[in-house]
């Protein structure tokens, strides 16, 4: 009763009013029973202190009435507090009038709560403002309802734009389709163009798709099934694949009234699978030709089992194999060709333009795609030879035989234009590599029957002379041994053809933007210089600029922005420089254009391998850093075929790696007394490279004063040992495990490998053999001591010897193929 008693007496001073004190005790009971904080200020006094709070502004708050009274309402707001409602209240507060703002408090606790306030003023009789009265109400709850209603709408329709989705919905009674903005791009639409009805749906659909799809939605309407179900679309880049999801809706009478759901573009998924199937079926027919040729020894069966293949997969009108005479004119030996039009098989070419224009690049190795003849710019000659078959698009392979043009593959589009695919051109490139293997198969297949039908002859003599009949088989063993080796030479040059275009492909394409980053990095450093020295001038002469100015300059720290920039351009050049020595190392490593000899660097060749390989020498968690120890001796440039012996020495310094990396891991893993990683980082690994000049006159010269009749070693001709002036000597040792004697002697064998299935093919060292030896008539030796390490020693001559000296009668592949026609 007394705690009554005083508020009453409080409100009652509060008022300035003597009212009857049962009145003033039921108002002072009203706001204390309500739920709403309430508050009166002071408007005579500055800065307008609370003189009244009642209980529901104590719980809301958490503060006690005498925490609160004397002190000004912004007691309650934090930094976050909006400005705009704060400046509301103070205009409201300085003008005398009433104002409700959403603002964000704080309680006492320090946790925030949302106030929904609002202030109105207090009158004295001369209309003199007195007091202001605040309400609050806390709507935190329903202001975080609102945040979590506003952010799930936006995380859908992120969702929806991420996914390539849209929701659409059909009223079936009133016929109107609505559709989100999504369905509108995915349809191909402009925002807005959609007129809302199934009408208007359907024809956005691929005729033939339309009406598949209008029966299937029929029959969901009637039997209330979920759609689901994948259509094509027109769209004005093209065609387009949607996905459609949706479910019925039904009244209470069972009734379908309306159907939702969703719409996705899968277009690039239905490419991707298309793009798929399309490879797999690339790579079926490679692989069955491949396994055919495998098969059978029947060259003309093979070549008309391609060109049949191919037209039926191109869906194209002609595919032939053009042959070439000695003279540069050639006759088509394989055709398939379409009923409407004119075969030309077995047709004699003998024009002057084609073999004079056309010929040569070919043989360079160039694959054409003519889309039209009449506008892909070739001579009006060609133009002319074309059109006598009738050809309005041609696609044509070269055939290869070692560095001789054998003939063509050539695919014939007669009824129209056409524009002939990366993945169709890519189809005929990897059948000219196979008709490659089968035309030396075959020729090599010659070659054995010849020497067959000699053995049969040796056989009949075998009486007269045993000596002939052991000459007779050792041939045929060497002829099967190169068979064998020639047969691996063309798998290894097909793989190693595709990973050269695929190196100098993509230096190709880095090195374009590389240059243009690296051409304006000069220009960009001497502009920040300019402007460096520009602002020292600003500061020399203008000492006290004004104080926006002073505080830009402080937030963004201008010395270090000063001291920082020229280093930053210097580090993107660095990075720059760094890329274009790697795009130069590729383009160099692969010479795709280098298929005749020249004179190169060696020095040239051995760094560029090592840069490639420079990811691999670098310390990881699997094994320590591989140190590269180069000792180049003064080296003149020696005549050779540059990218072979790029492979080469890439062959030799993978081998020298991996057999570091598993002696390393061997180290650390082995029990007991094992090397730990400390103690290989202190007995590092590491790959010597030497290089050094060697006469090699002298040494011949020495050698037939010693001995003039010689005896010649097995593959070794008299003209072999014909004094040349010079060699070079490359050597590749590294200080892993090394090599066991009994392997030793078979490490250049072809297919000959230690490595676990999977992780060699063993033509490595067998190619590199046939590389230096054969085709530069040099010396590949091995030289390895278990535990110490191994060493390879290549001598290249300066000047390489005559075909006859090294290769002679004994090479597997014919230095020519004499034109063959299949009938």
């Amino acid at each position: 009763m007394a705690s009554q008693q005083a508020r009453c007496g409080e409100f009652q001073d509060l008022t300035g009013h003597q009212g009857d004190k049962g009145t003033l005790r039921l108002y002072d009971r009203a706001m204390a029973a309500t739920s709403c904080g309430i508050v009166i200020s002071d408007a005579s006094l500055p800065n307008n202190p609370i003189i009244y709070c009642n209980p529901a502004f104590e719980k809301i708050t958490g503060y006690s009435t005498a925490e609160v009274l004397g002190r000004n309402c912004r007691f309650l707001q934090g930094n976050d507090t909006d400005p705009a409602a704060i400046e509301q209240i103070r205009q409201a507060l300085q003008t005398g009038k009433e104002c409700q703002v959403v603002l964000k408090n704080y309680r006492k606790d320090g946790t925030p709560f949302w106030n929904d306030l609002s202030i109105s003023p207090v009158y004295d009789e001369e209309g003199r403002v007195t007091q202001f009265i605040g309400v609050q109400t806390d709507i935190t709850e329903r202001k975080a309802a609102q945040e979590a209603q506003c952010e799930g709408e936006t995380r859908l329709r992120l969702a929806l734009g991420a996914a390539s989705m849209g929701v659409w919905d059909w009223d079936l009674g009133t016929n109107r389709v609505t559709w989100s903005e999504e369905v509108e791009g995915i349809f191909g639409l402009a925002p807005g163009s959609f007129t809302g009805t199934y009408e208007a749906y359907l024809q956005c659909i691929h005729p033939e798709d339309c009406y598949r799809v209008g029966l299937e939605i029929a029959s969901i309407v009637e039997v209330g099934k979920d759609l689901k179900m994948e259509y094509r679309v027109i769209r004005p880049d093209g065609i387009g694949w949607v996905a459609s999801r949706g479910a019925v809706v039904r009244d209470n009478t069972g009734k379908c009234v309306r159907m939702m759901g969703t719409v996705m573009d899968i277009t690039e998924r239905k490419q991707a699978e298309e793009a798929s199937r399309q490879q797999f079926l690339r790579e079926r027919l490679v692989g069955a030709i491949a396994k055919r040729i495998r098969q059978s020894l029947d060259l003309e069966e093979v070549l008309n089992t391609t060109v049949a293949e191919v037209r039926h997969f191109l869906s194209t009108d002609r595919v032939l194999i053009y042959r070439f005479d000695p003279d540069r004119n050639g006759v088509v030996v394989v055709e398939s060709v379409g009923e409407d039009w004119t075969p030309i098989l077995g047709t004699s070419i003998q024009d002057p333009c084609f073999g004079k224009s056309y010929v040569s690049p070919y043989q360079q190795g160039r694959v054409r795609a003519i889309d039209n003849i009449y506008t892909a710019g070739i001579q009006q000659c060609h133009i002319d030879l074309l059109a006598q078959f009738q050809v309005r698009a041609n696609l044509v392979v070269p055939i290869l035989q070692g560095e001789n043009l054998w003939g063509l593959l050539i695919a014939h589009h007669c009824r129209e234009p056409r524009k002939w695919q990366e993945s169709e051109v890519e189809l005929l490139k990897q059948l000219s590599v196979q008709l490659a293997i089968a035309i030396k198969q075959s020729v090599l297949f010659q070659q054995l029957n010849a020497e067959l039908v000699e053995r049969k002859q040796a056989e009949i003599a075998w009486l007269k002379s045993e000596a002939q009949l052991k000459e007779q088989t050792t041939q045929l063993k060497r002829t099967l041994g190169e068979l064998g080796q020639t047969q691996s030479q063309l798998i290894q040059s097909e793989k190693m053809s595709s990973l050269g275009q695929l190196v100098a492909g993509v230096a190709h394409e880095i090195n374009n933007p590389v240059s243009f980053i690296y051409g304006n990095l000069d220009h960009a450093n001497q502009y920040a210089h300019d402007l460096l020295n520009l602002l020292n001038l600003y500061q020399k002469h203008f000492p006290k600029p004004p104080t926006e100015i002073q505080v830009a300059n402080q937030d963004i720290d201008l010395d270090f922005l000063v001291e920082d920039f020229p280093k930053l351009l210097t580090s993107m050049k660095m990075g720059a420089d760094r890329i274009r020595d790697l795009v130069l190392s590729l383009r160099n490593f692969s010479r795709l254009d280098e298929s005749q000899k020249k004179a190169v660097d060696i020095h040239e060749g051995i760094d560029n391998t090592l840069l490639i390989l420079q990811h691999r020498l670098k310390e990881d968690s699997s094994h320590p850093k591989i140190q590269i120890i180069k000792e180049y001796g003064d080296l003149p440039k020696v005549d050779c075929y540059a990218g072979q012996l790029n492979q080469v020495f890439m062959n030799l310094l993978s081998n020298a790696i991996d057999a570091l990396e598993e002696y390393n891991a061997q180290q650390v893993s082995a029990g007991g007394a094992s090397l730990t990683p400390e103690d290989l980082k202190a007995n590092p690994s590491q790959i010597t490279i030497r290089t050094s000049l060697k006469d090699e006159g002298i040494r011949i010269k020495d050698e037939f004063d010693a001995n003039p009749h010689p005896t010649l070693r097995e593959g070794q001709s008299p003209t072999s040992l014909s004094p040349n002036p010079a060699s070079v000597v490359i050597r590749i040792a590294d200080n892993g495990p090394g090599i066991p004697e009994a392997i030793q002697k078979q490490i250049f064998d072809p297919f000959f490998t230690t490595k676990a299935v999977g992780k060699g093919t063993g033509l490595g060292l067998s190619i590199s053999y046939q590389v230096v030896v054969e085709r530069h008539g040099g010396q590949l030796e091995c030289v390895s001591t278990p535990g110490k390490g191994t060493e390879f020693i290549i001598e290249i001559p300066l000047q390489k010897v005559e075909a006859e000296s090294v290769l002679g009668a004994h090479c597997p592949i014919p230095l020519s193929i004499q034109p063959h026609r299949v009938a």
